[in-house]
């Protein structure tokens, strides 16, 4: 209602992380509430352990910007106890300056292994290390706290209550960092959704020339083929009455999430690509039976960093016929003359040469028998590329 658009418009950040914390426990709805903050310029960050409230809250940064940030509740095996501990325990004595501060200070015992390795894996704890260096370290963590409960105890029956007790510090193991993909599956796993970034991101542009978007699936009309893109979240295979496989793939993108329906030969032909985290471009025929808007999968291929270079290729040749053509300079060509008696593999040898130069603004022409064809070669030649020219058997001069 009226009131629900005067907050999103004059309290934008406060409202969205509103409807996050009363939706947190609906992971799809939380999916769609964050590419909708994300969509009117609300960055929503992922766990912190120095600035996550229990739930969903807004946080004003150094630059005066607010941003919301994920509550600690929304990380699987943290626990309410957990976080509301490290809630008021921050509240109480400011942000934690080190992870040994952070050990010392929040003393319940849910603060375990399966917290802790939670926590790291999320990023909650990344003020102190990187993800997989404090999951690596989680040992030496927890091997500290008890330690530190033991000289507390003896400390404080011992002639020396009154002093400070001795400060040692926790030794992280050295680690390969965590790749994004890794990092991603870790936010899947334990918060239900992709937080800190997204696997379909890197795609984006090659997306958003070849796909149709899966937010506007159910604007097509029944009947209609087309392509989808994302990556593939879940597979769930069932019996049919007949016998055969059915699958049911869940696909996401960075507009919204579908599922698609895999039988009878799709099924048979798409095997291998329907791997769960793979990203994907699928083939799908829309239905609209029973009131329904399905997709029913007829083909799925896997998207390879060499398919998004050949689109951007394509694209590239296409801006550059698209512009008007300026008046040619001896700068902007290369003229190869060829010697009436040359041999008779000169072209030949010569394409073989040619195909071997990086692209670039330079056109080739070749001037044989008295007449000058124009090439389809556009190249950035070094002077050791033209040296070559020069050199092979039959070329006459190089301008």
């Amino acid at each position: 209602g009226y009131q629900t658009a005067y907050l999103k418009a004059h309290y934008p950040a406060e409202f969205m992380a509103a409807l996050l914390t009363s939706d947190q426990h609906d992971t799809d709805r939380v999916a769609i509430e964050v590419r909708e903050a994300r969509e009117i310029g609300l960055e929503v960050l992922p766990p912190s352990v120095n600035e996550s409230f229990e739930e969903f809250a807004v946080i004003v940064g150094s630059d005066g910007k607010e941003r919301i940030r994920f509550g600690l509740n929304a990380i699987k095996n943290v626990g309410s106890v957990c976080a509301e501990e490290i809630v008021k325990v921050r509240k109480q004595g400011g942000k934690f300056g080190t992870l040994e501060d952070f050990i010392e200070r929040v003393e319940t015992k849910d603060l375990n292994k399966r917290s802790l390795e939670s926590l790291s894996k999320v990023g909650a704890l990344e003020d102190f290390g990187e993800r997989r260096q404090m999951l690596e370290s989680i040992d030496s963590i927890l091997k500290y706290s008890k330690n530190l409960k033991a000289i507390a105890d003896t400390h404080a029956d011992s002639l020396f209550g009154g002093m400070d007790m001795p400060k040692t510090r926790i030794e992280l193991v050295p680690a390969v960092p965590a790749d994004k993909k890794t990092r991603l599956l870790w936010e899947k796993e334990l918060m239900g959704l992709y937080v800190s970034d997204h696997p379909v991101s890197e795609y984006q542009a090659y997306f958003d020339r070849t796909v149709v978007a899966l937010r506007d699936l159910e604007k097509q009309p029944d009947g209609v083929h087309v392509d989808v893109g994302g990556v593939i979240t879940a597979v769930r295979k069932v019996l049919t009455k007949n016998g055969s496989n059915m699958y049911f793939v869940g696909l996401e993108d960075m507009t919204g999430r579908t599922e698609l329906l895999v039988f009878g030969r799709a099924a048979e032909r798409t095997g291998e690509s329907r791997a769960e985290d793979e990203v994907v471009i699928t083939n799908v025929r829309i239905s609209h039976k029973d009131g329904q808007v399905r997709a029913l999968a007829e083909s799925v291929k896997r998207i390879s960093q060499q398919d998004v270079d050949q689109l951007a290729r394509v694209e590239a040749t296409r801006a550059k016929l698209a512009k008007p053509e300026t008046p040619e300079t001896a700068e902007s060509r290369i003229l190869i003359s060829i010697k009436n008696d040359a041999p008779p593999k000169i072209i030949e040898s010569l394409s073989q040469l040619l195909r071997a130069v990086p692209a670039g603004p330079k056109k080739v022409s070749v001037k044989i028998q008295g007449a000058t064809i124009e090439t389809t070669f556009s190249l950035a030649p070094t002077t050791e590329h033209l040296e070559r020219i020069r050199a092979i058997d039959g070329v006459q001069s190089l301008e």
